[in-house]
């Protein structure tokens, strides 16, 4: 294995290390006692800007209608953000020694 190689394995090491820190982190936070309360908190919030959406708008009023649509957006996958990587990090093979 030449020094490349070698480098990109151990960056490779290193990206799955951090990855795993933060699924493992991010599991703490799911458990928390506080994480049900900023769930609920942030799907009210998304939920009252959503029922926006279903009001007829003036076209003067479409670009504040679709900037609340990201904005809903984005907090609905704040919510969905740490299961997604949990999730994703279960899959994951870690690179072992016999890659060398």
């Amino acid at each position: 294995m030449n020094q490349t190689e070698r480098e990109l394995l151990e960056q490779a090491r290193k990206a799955m290390r951090d990855d795993k820190n933060l699924a493992e982190a991010l599991s703490g936070l799911l458990k928390h006692g506080a994480w049900p309360i900023f769930a609920g908190l942030i799907n009210d919030i998304a939920q009252t800007r959503g029922e926006e959406f279903f009001r007829a708008v003036r076209p003067e009023e479409a670009l504040a209608q679709e900037f609340n649509k990201g904005t809903v957006n984005g907090l609905l996958m704040t919510i969905e953000l740490p299961n997604l990587i949990i999730q994703q990090m279960k899959s994951v093979r870690e690179p072992d020694e016999g890659d060398e």
